[in-house]
């Protein structure tokens, strides 16, 4: 199946390539099924999954939505809302969703969401029921999970619908299957279990969420999470808070739905990034692109501040130094995900987002002037900036090209108002004193094969690069 130039240009959505034996939508994307109550668009869809958007018509504040899906799914996950997670428990095809933090998931949407089929293309988007209500509140939410592969450690948070500043609180945790090796990320607090399913956490800070770890055992979806107050627990696993029970990591599945590496599918992207209030982590579909994660962030910073925050983002690779950067942007693909994630931020476009570019003039050498990408060395390099000749813009989109130097030499990326095509959106000259919105990378190869950059001649230039 072969995409025409003209046709690429102007496809909204990031389609992966499938095989010719395989039936695909006859649409194209993205398509929209309007209700009563919201939106639901189709931004991308395969047979093996799809990425969706739900855009309700009215903010749901303190409520809920929720998704219902015809038969079970393999995998949910959402990026801009949280996974509700009171008692009772729900079946297993809905996903209820709520705007845990406000900063970071607007209560009037959009909410994205990707799935995966257990059963090839096994239904279509207009089966999809989706329904808000502002007056179905909340009291418990979990960050939603999976968001990595190959039974790999699952990162997630406990956000209550009431912040209790200066309190400190207690929660049980009911997972539906064991896990291994629990801990809590921060706040630190002590936890107790009995059976590695479920979970007593005391003494954290209740202002803000709790941030936990875990390993499968026997796979399962942040909709099966039960979260309740200590009080709200009938009974517990420890009497005595002050001395918990020992935790004892398990190998013990389930006989009747095991999962090895044999069996297990592989999730993209295959790691994951550091929990930040900060950023709204998105995944392009697109097959090249499906192992990285892309990061807006929503607090604006100059060029050198970008630069920092998006090595603060991890995960590190196996040489120390930081898999995220501030966008390289080395190819049309990469580039079409860009102008994807832009478009569907604000449909009526006028974005400007900080990406990793920068022009660098040499007066000992004029052949090496030109724009470079930026990496960061982090603790490893003293804290340094580094330019390359190896690091050159082989793929460029500048909206003006000029031969001329630009008389600012940071860049981004840009999409015009109301631009609805590929073609109305490149790159445009910004000034790297000036603060922007700005996008992270982060290329989870780079992080699992531990590949660097070979620096054929390196310019070291300190953080005052920006600030003399």
């Amino acid at each position: 199946m072969a995409l025409s130039k003209s046709r690429l240009f102007t496809f909204f959505a990031c389609i992966s390539l499938v095989n010719s034996n395989q039936q695909v939508p006859s649409k194209l994307l993205p398509t929209e099924i309007s209700s009563d109550n919201g939106i639901l668009r189709t931004i991308y869809l395969d047979t093996d999954g799809g990425v969706f958007e739900y855009i309700p018509y009215k903010p749901i504040y303190d409520g809920t939505c929720q998704i219902r899906f015809p038969e079970n799914v393999k995998f949910f996950d959402t990026k801009n809302a949280h996974i509700r997670a009171d008692a009772p428990k729900v079946e297993s095809n809905l996903f209820r969703i709520v705007s845990a933090n406000s900063k970071t998931e607007p209560s009037s949407g959009p909410f994205q969401f990707t799935i995966y089929f257990k059963n090839k293309l096994s239904f279509q988007p207009n089966e999809i029921e989706v329904f808000c209500d502002s007056s179905d509140s909340w009291q418990f939410s979990v960050y939603s999970f999976p968001q990595s592969s190959d039974n790999s450690e699952i990162q997630t948070n406990i956000y209550p619908s009431s912040l209790n500043n200066g309190a400190f609180v207690s929660y049980t945790v009911e997972f539906p299957s064991r896990v291994n090796n629990f801990d809590l990320n921060k706040p630190n607090g002590k936890f107790s279990t009995d059976n590695n399913k479920t979970f007593n956490i005391f003494d954290v800070p209740g202002d803000g969420p709790v941030w936990m770890k875990f390993e499968y055992t026997n796979s399962f979806l942040s909709n099966e999470v039960i979260v309740r107050n200590q009080d709200q627990t009938e009974t517990t696993t420890n009497s005595n808070p002050d001395f918990p029970t020992e935790y004892v990591s398990t190998t013990t599945s389930d006989p009747e739905s095991p999962v090895t590496p044999d069996n297990s599918q592989k999730l993209y992207p295959t790691c994951m990034h550091e929990p930040n209030d900060n950023f709204r982590w998105s995944t392009c579909p697109k097959e090249t692109n499906k192992n990285e994660w892309y990061g807006v962030s929503f607090r604006s910073e100059n060029l050198q501040a970008a630069v920092q925050a998006c090595a603060d983002m991890g995960p590190l690779k196996p040489d120390g130094t930081s898999g995220s950067k501030l966008a390289w942007i080395d190819s049309q693909d990469t580039d079409m995900c860009m102008y994807d994630l832009m478009h569907w931020m604000n449909l009526e476009g006028d974005e400007t987002l900080l990406i990793g570019a920068y022009y660098e003039e040499n007066f000992i050498n004029e052949a090496l002037t030109g724009y470079k990408w930026i990496d960061y060395e982090g603790e490893n390099g003293n804290g340094t900036q580094l330019l390359s000749y190896s690091n050159s813009l082989n793929y460029q989109n500048f909206l003006e090209n000029t031969s001329e130097r630009p008389s600012s030499n940071a860049v981004a990326a840009y999409l015009g108002p109301n631009a609805k095509y590929f073609a109305e959106y490149g790159w445009i000259e910004v000034n790297e004193y000036d603060s922007f919105r700005y996008v992270c990378r982060i290329d989870c190869d780079e992080v699992d094969s531990g590949w660097s950059i070979g620096f054929s001649l390196v310019l070291v230039i300190g953080l005052q690069m920006l600030t003399v």
